[in-house]
């Protein structure tokens, strides 16, 4: 309930979807239950392949409730281990769903919380609608498990909506009273049918945070590329080094068009790339919690491969220029090392503009500026062999022929 937020009942023994147990002869204080960290670890007692799918909609409907609308991030789902913290959850499908306890109480408790996949002795009619009911379920309780308890227990709620009362009562409200809240057992629709009210969210933000959408991560284009080439595991981290560098250049060309496709210089460029870089870490570390949980590469390993892959010295091919004129082109297959040629002179007037702004146009002369353009050869050569490679293993085309039907392509007084 995002009302009120329970900082809850000692010694409450019990909290059911149904009904919150109180021990009477104990004595009310309140404490917080708000977790400390928006990270939260989520593990099962007893994973089977029975319960797959239960386990696999109960993730879905959290991931598309309380995670999508705040900073909230639940990580592992894993199998849970005697020293495992977090929210532990019990399948029973013989026990009614419930959290014995509100928000951090559950911290590391064994059967934190309990739901139900099967409803064949609670519930029942939920037998009907399996796959709506498991999710419903799963909202609500993982309400209590942030720390909202039921929204009739309100003092402000409607006198016979408080007939329903279960459970201690918290001390901080969050929004007004919300007959629509999931956590309202008076909702005219059973628990909000699993979907956040308006004031759930904002009961909701106002603890743990808007979405971080100024995240800017390159992980996903780096895994793009990754799984469409034939690449080894260790060459990824040279991926999103590149990757890293795309969506630096589709930032930063917002607002500073000619810092596209140039090294950050100044403290603004530098900072948006260190952002980048940040943001694609925790990406990465997000990941490695999902697959690996305690096992997950730390954050400053993953950082440190990624500056290890940026440090290699950068290539710098033509390919992607001669293949965009190509594609956007009538052209035949063998004039397409025409377009390799004509792009590589395209990359080395772009190089070479700004320490040698009147050689642009020109044919390489000084040692210096051969270097370069030969440099750029090299680098499209073995560009274009990765690529050969990928698309046809054994039979790719070797780098000697590569390189001479460039040569060949190009004008005599390159």
């Amino acid at each position: 309930m995002k009302l009120k937020i329970f900082v809850v009942a000692i010694n409450i023994l019990f909290y059911s979807s149904i009904s919150i147990a109180v021990d009477k002869n104990e004595i009310y204080g309140f404490f917080p239950s708000k977790w400390p960290s928006n990270t939260i670890p989520v593990c099962w007692e007893n994973p089977s392949n029975a319960n797959a799918e239960g386990r696999k909609l109960t993730r879905e409907a959290i991931q598309e409730t309380w995670e999508s609308h705040s900073n909230l991030e639940f990580i592992d789902w894993s199998t849970c281990h005697n020293r495992s913290m977090g929210i532990r959850i019990l399948i029973d499908d013989d026990d009614g769903p419930h959290t014995k306890g509100l928000g951090s109480q559950l911290d590391g408790r064994k059967d934190g919380m309990v739901l139900n996949f099967t409803f064949n002795s609670w519930n029942r009619t939920c037998r009907k609608s399996l796959y709506f009911c498991i999710k419903v379920v799963a909202v609500h309780e993982f309400g209590h498990a942030l720390g909202f308890a039921h929204e009739q227990n309100r003092p402000d709620a409607p006198r016979e909506c408080q007939k329903e009362r279960q459970g201690g009562d918290g001390d901080v409200y969050l929004s007004e009273y919300d007959p629509d809240s999931v956590m309202n057992y008076c909702n005219p629709e059973w628990s909000g049918g699993g979907t956040l009210s308006r004031k759930d969210i904002e009961g909701l933000q106002k603890w743990y945070g808007k979405p971080n959408v100024d995240m800017i991560s390159a992980k996903e284009i780096a895994d793009k590329k990754f799984n469409q080439g034939n690449y080894s595991s260790s060459y990824w981290w040279t991926l999103v080094c590149e990757s890293i560098d795309i969506v630096y250049d589709k930032n930063i060309g917002v607002t500073q068009l000619k810092a596209n496709d140039k090294p950050a210089k100044t403290q603004s460029q530098k900072n948006i790339w260190l952002k980048i870089l940040a943001d694609t870490v925790d990406d990465i570390y997000k990941d490695e919690r999902i697959r690996k949980g305690n096992h997950a590469m730390p954050k400053n390993r993953i950082k440190r491969n990624i500056l290890k892959a940026c440090s290699n010295p950068k290539m710098i091919s033509a390919i992607n220029i001669a293949d965009k004129k190509f594609n956007q082109g009538n052209y035949s297959s063998s004039y397409w090392w025409t377009l390799v040629c004509d792009a590589l002179d395209t990359v080395y007037d772009k190089k070479i503009e700004t320490e040698q702004p009147k050689a642009v146009g020109k044919p390489a002369k000084t040692q210096s500026q051969k270097n370069i353009w030969l440099k750029i050869l090299a680098d499209t050569v073995d560009d274009i062999y990765k690529d050969e490679k990928i698309k046809r293993g054994n039979r790719a085309m070797p780098k000697g022929k590569i390189k001479r039907n460039i040569l060949k392509a190009c004008p005599k007084n390159k």
